[in-house]
């Protein structure tokens, strides 16, 4: 049987954010960034970006899942990066 896991036992921390403008357009963009964990373990880093007010620019979402800390490399990580925006038909 597969693992359940609750949402409760993750906590996320942010730890950044930046602003700036879009290349295209000159629109303000704003970044964020932080760790999720899951009780006192680290899991995931996350990097969230969006230029304000233009929703079809989208936003990105990456993620990097594994294990952090001391003994652990960028070999024990994933990366998934996500692009959410409307696509024209």
């Amino acid at each position: 049987m597969a693992k359940t896991y609750q949402w409760q036992n993750y906590q996320i921390e942010p730890t950044g954010k930046d602003s700036g403008h879009c290349n295209c357009c000159q629109t303000k963009t704003q970044k964020i960034w932080g760790f999720i964990h899951q009780e006192e373990i680290t899991i995931a880093a996350y990097f969230v970006g969006w230029t304000i007010d233009s929703p079809d620019h989208g936003a990105t979402f990456d993620l990097i899942l594994g294990s952090w800390g001391e003994g652990t490399s960028s070999t024990d990580r994933a990366h998934a990066a996500l692009n959410f925006g409307s696509a024209s038909v």
